[in-house]
């Protein structure tokens, strides 16, 4: 039996892969912070045939470049994802080979773990932390279990999509052209992707063809896609914080501005989600002056947050 000793993190603000690759870095005594800085964004469709909250995203997800590089040049991690393409054996024997080496994490849908809130209730990508392996199994733990478990490789080789080995590099100075470089970058995915278009797309949606019927799951209000999303990016202003504290923890730059700017953001998307939840259950349904003050502060902050970081690009 092999079991590495890597202590858990109690932490439910950050997404299933930060949450990982913190537990890693961790092992490693490496800093992970940088990589929150890929959580600044907006990402929403304009297709009046789906629900807003179908519309809405993470842009973040699929930005697996710009990941790779944030946590190559200033933290000196890299990783590399094995799939499992096929259900086979092989897969298997590479998760074998890599415990042997480290822990790493894996990613199975949430539908199918029954120690997770959304076991047979929603399809979501969700990452373990696997710590260790004997002859039948893999022993791994997540944000939501309070010990380690084990997972049969059988189950593994049936239900998980996918595992990130990661690898430590020498490290290196704190490098003030990298960070503006990757202010320089956020700010042209940002304009490229015509993300203030999208949240003003969003905004508009939300004040004049939201309807709560048709969003909210009446059963469980946490659960609807539109309430969920709200949550995350709620939560992601907040993560994207510590990345702001490190760069002042490395540099010379006062962001006090922007993280109170980001602080605000967090409390005013999770204060936009409660709202819609409790309005669901009233028969007078939203007050849309309230509402709508919310939406166009959502809107002035965000606004305020992309020209701080514009700033920071030539300061």
């Amino acid at each position: 039996m092999k079991q590495w000793d890597i202590q858990k993190i109690d932490n439910m603000k950050y997404s299933c892969f930060h949450y990982g690759l913190a537990e890693i870095a961790n092992y490693y005594h490496r800093d992970y912070q940088m990589v929150f800085l890929e959580l600044w964004g907006f990402f929403y469709s304009e297709n009046n045939n789906r629900t807003i909250g179908e519309n809405l995203d993470l842009y973040w997800i699929n930005e697996d470049g710009r990941r790779e590089r944030i946590l190559n040049e200033f933290h000196q991690i890299r990783y590399k994802k094995v799939s499992n393409q096929g259900r086979s054996e092989e897969f298997i024997e590479k998760m074998n080979e890599e415990i042997e080496k480290s822990p790493f994490v894996a990613y199975l849908d949430a539908f199918d773990c029954e120690w997770l809130p959304f076991y047979q209730k929603q399809h979501l990508n969700h990452s373990i932390v696997i710590c260790g392996s004997c002859e039948e199994a893999f022993l791994f733990f997540d944000q939501y279990t309070k010990e380690t478990l084990t997972l049969s490789k059988n189950f593994v080789k049936n239900h998980c999509n996918e595992f990130y080995s990661f690898e430590k590099k020498i490290q290196k100075e704190f490098s003030y052209q990298f960070l503006r470089d990757e202010f320089r970058n956020g700010i042209g995915i940002f304009d490229g992707r015509q993300m203030l278009k999208q949240l003003k797309q969003f905004i508009e949606d939300m004040k004049y063809r939201l309807d709560l019927q048709e969003e909210i799951i009446k059963e469980d209000p946490t659960k609807s896609l539109l309430v969920m999303k709200l949550k995350y990016l709620s939560e992601d202003r907040y993560n994207l914080v510590e990345a702001l504290e490190y760069i002042e923890s490395k540099t010379s730059h006062n962001l006090i501005e922007a993280k109170n700017t980001l602080v605000e953001l967090g409390a005013l998307y999770d204060h936009i989600r409660s709202y819609i939840v409790k309005s669901a259950y009233l028969i007078k349904g939203l007050n849309h002056n309230v509402f709508d003050e919310q939406l166009c502060k959502l809107l002035e902050l965000e606004t305020k947050l992309y020209e701080l970081f514009r700033c920071y690009i030539i300061a």
